[in-house]
């Protein structure tokens, strides 16, 4: 069991949106402290439209709304919260992710990111200044080339030294390479996959909140296969 302190979520979302309270209300349930969410009056709060196949592998359209309406002064309002004890973990959903990785980075803070969804603005962003680094295979590719995970990941290593590379395998579990320290893990088995949504985020989530507790990274890549 990971004990934690509480996670905070900082972003813009449409004020009075049924939904958006709702969401609200259930981050606080939970734990995760709000009180750098900001409503705006213009722009809907950001959405996803996700498909799911049978084989409950998932197709997702974002509408980025306004996570993507973040400003530098939030930003670094934000970052002057946080301390070098802390993580910021970014996903490619909102703007000024550069900024944001620059800034986090002058300050002493620690930055994970997850590349999702992947476009043609990730490699224009400072990741040499992360902390960690986490793709799928195709998002590492897409980065860094390679025909296999392992070349895959001989490139990301090799192109973002010093930064600790997360490379999910989907069904085939995860390569982790961090300085001197390569892990190859398999995914825990079940007997049907109904849904894959938010796989990745839950095992990211668990493995960022077990280095927060400084453990051993196969430790916390266990527990963030198993609560996948």
């Amino acid at each position: 069991v990971i004990e934690q302190d509480p996670a905070y979520t900082a972003t813009f979302v449409l004020p009075d949106l049924v939904s958006e309270e709702m969401d609200m209300e259930e981050l606080e349930k939970a734990g995760v402290n709000t009180e750098h969410v900001e409503r705006l009056n213009s722009v809907r709060t950001g959405h996803a439209i996700i498909q799911v196949i049978p084989k409950g592998q998932n197709s997702i359209i974002i509408s980025g709304g306004a996570n993507r309406e973040l400003t530098k002064e939030y930003i670094d309002r934000v970052l002057d919260a946080l301390t070098p004890d802390d993580m910021l973990l970014l996903q490619n959903e909102t703007n000024l992710i550069a900024y944001t990785i620059d800034s986090a980075a002058a300050r002493g803070i620690p930055v994970a990111m997850n590349v999702a969804p992947i476009d043609e603005n990730v490699g224009s962003y400072p990741l040499q200044k992360l902390r960690w680094l986490v793709v799928n295979e195709i998002e590492g590719a897409g980065l860094a080339g390679g025909k296999t995970f392992e070349e895959t990941m001989g490139n990301l290593a090799a192109a973002y030294p010093g930064v600790g590379i997360v490379l999910t395998l989907g069904s085939e579990g995860v390569h982790f390479r961090d300085g001197g320290r390569d892990i190859r893990m398999g995914c825990a088995k079940v007997p049907k996959v109904v849904d894959t949504t938010a796989a990745g985020d839950t095992f990211l989530g668990y493995f960022l909140a077990g280095i927060l507790q400084k453990l051993d990274p196969a430790a916390a890549l266990e527990i963030g296969r198993a609560h996948v």
